[in-house]
């Protein structure tokens, strides 16, 4: 992809990373060699772990205490300031599985109206509930520690959605009986104009996620 100037690359960690670091050294030299030679200048880089590549999480490559981590984004961005390439961390969202497995409770859940019931994991990848304070918290300070590494930019992955039935988790119908004094039901989304107020809502709430995502990382 080239646009003003910018030719960009998308790369996944998982396809070279390899625990000896003098084999994933040579692996990052290689394919950074490789991308000099066709003009690109900057590396949009996973840095979160999906080596089965079903978009959801399972760990990191930066320095942290706050999930599974392999330390190999030090390593890239070293490499990559040598031949005055750019890197954005490419990071996820809501799709951290190993917080879902600590916290089952924080998992968004959808209303399914084929058979009236309420379920977990409908919608492509499996979340944490955006309305979840205590998730994005730690979210936040999950990011903190991305970015202590110089990187120049973030790019959020693209598990920071809500799906047309979704949210309907304790937290959600907590935050939604806080702002309207109503409970969140799918009977209530079909009156009136609730359904409308119910999505501008959700889209409010991701965005306000994305926000002090980009705080977290520009106050570093």
């Amino acid at each position: 992809m080239e646009l003003y100037g910018v030719r960009a690359v998308q790369l996944d960690l998982d396809l070279i990373y390899d625990p000896n670091q003098v084999e994933f050294r040579r692996r990052v030299d290689l394919v950074l060699d490789r991308l000099i030679l066709i003009g690109a200048n900057l590396v949009l880089l996973q840095v979160f772990q999906d080596p089965d590549g079903d978009g959801s999480a399972n760990g990191v490559y930066f320095k942290t205490d706050l999930a599974p981590s392999l330390d190999a984004f030090g390593t890239f961005l070293e490499e990559a300031r040598e031949r005055n390439i750019k890197v954005f961390a490419w990071m996820t969202t809501l799709a951290c599985s190993w917080v879902l497995e600590e916290h089952p409770n924080w998992e968004i859940l959808s209303f399914d109206p084929d058979s009236g019931s309420y379920v977990t994991g409908k919608y492509w990848y499996r979340r944490a509930s955006p309305f979840c304070d205590d998730f994005v918290t730690y979210l936040r300070a999950l990011y903190a520690d991305l970015a202590s590494y110089p990187l120049d930019g973030i790019l959020l992955q693209d598990d920071l959605y809500l799906g047309e039935w979704e949210d309907f988790s304790e937290w959600a119908r907590s935050a939604f009986r806080k702002e309207y004094g109503f409970e969140l039901t799918p009977l209530l989304l079909k009156m009136g104009d609730w359904r409308e107020k119910w999505i501008n809502w959700k889209v409010e709430r991701l965005m306000y996620i994305a926000r002090i995502l980009e705080e977290t990382v520009k106050e570093k």
